[in-house]
């Protein structure tokens, strides 16, 4: 297949970064005539261009050349570039863009987001404005209060991710959130900011009507260690015969660390002539156990060296250093 030869302006640019500085007015020029033809792609192409060449910290006399041609246009089909890009290295390049175009960038791959129902590109989005720091905090904290749950469900994710001032007002909001994912998304990006105040609006949602919302308060109150909610965990653990709802909270059990479980965690680590949990919940359960380090528990993992089950008595070793 032929590759399209280059346009005039991404020519034009490529000679400007390669030190030709006369090219400056010309590549404004050339994209004026594209914008009165409608011809949008070559100018967001050399926007990114521009933009990769001026780097990091900025070389401020080539990003008021991108400036020059940026338009919210421009930026919007570069959003859908970068979003339709499906080339790991190409990514790089773009995320660095990104990142020199600033919040007009950000509030492009916004709007783009919005409107995607494609979750590939949904995630390069979210890689995207992850990759930009400071320059897209601000959009970050309107997407968290939008009306589009896929905006929200994006923003708390990254504000899990990189935290900052307001993280935890912003990401505990969401947890009213009619849409169950975001509620999950919510809980889970608490469970990163590990904010101990964070604490008090995760035990509520152990009752929430969703599985996979309940779950994921779970891990947040293991990975924040909201000993409040114990006793819940316990009655949970107690009631459920669910392996996929026992092995959460099993971990989080574990995480707290209270002797208190070591008898609920016993049922979930053994096998006897009524009960048989399945290999991934005795295993943890075990794991849990081997933290808590009472006697009785250390008791049970060192019977489980000779279990039946080759996974777990391999876990089992080698929690215990055993060989």
């Amino acid at each position: 297949m032929m590759r399209r030869r280059p346009s005039r302006l991404v020519l034009a640019t490529e000679a400007y970064l390669e030190g030709a500085s006369d090219r400056a007015d010309e590549i404004r020029e050339l994209a004026q005539e594209l914008v009165a033809k409608n011809e949008i792609d070559p100018i967001a192409e050399a926007v990114a261009l521009l933009a990769l060449g001026a780097g990091s910290p900025r070389d401020e006399a080539i990003y008021s050349v991108a400036e020059s041609i940026m338009s919210p246009v421009v930026l919007g089909r570069l959003a859908r570039r970068i979003g339709a890009e499906r080339n790991e290295e190409r990514h790089k390049e773009y995320f660095v863009a990104c990142g020199v175009t600033d919040e007009p960038m950000a509030q492009a791959i916004r709007d783009d987001l919005s409107d995607s129902t494609e979750r590939l590109a949904r995630r390069i989005y979210y890689n995207a404005l992850l990759s930009m720091g400071a320059a897209s905090r601000g959009v970050i904290k309107e997407m968290a209060v939008d009306d589009n749950r896929f905006l929200v469900r994006n923003a708390v994710a990254i504000l899990g991710e990189v935290g900052g001032q307001r993280a935890v007002e912003l990401v505990t909001s969401p947890l009213a959130n009619p849409d169950s994912w975001v509620r999950r998304e919510a809980l889970l990006a608490l469970a990163k900011l590990g904010d101990e105040e964070a604490g008090q609006f995760v035990i509520g949602m152990l009752q929430d009507p969703n599985s996979g919302v309940r779950i994921a308060a779970e891990i947040a109150i293991g990975e924040l260690r909201v000993e409040r909610a114990f006793r819940s965990l316990i009655t949970m653990l107690d009631d459920t015969e669910d392996p996929d709802e026992a092995l959460p909270l099993v971990r989080a059990l574990g995480q707290l660390g209270d002797p208190g479980a070591v008898s609920s965690l016993e049922k979930h680590a053994i096998c006897s002539l009524f009960s048989k949990p399945r290999t991934d919940v005795r295993i943890a359960a075990y794991r849990a156990l081997n933290h808590i380090e009472t006697p009785h528990a250390r008791g049970l993992l060192k019977k489980a060296v000779s279990d039946k089950d080759a996974e777990v008595k391999a876990a089992v070793k080698d929690l215990l250093n055993v060989h």
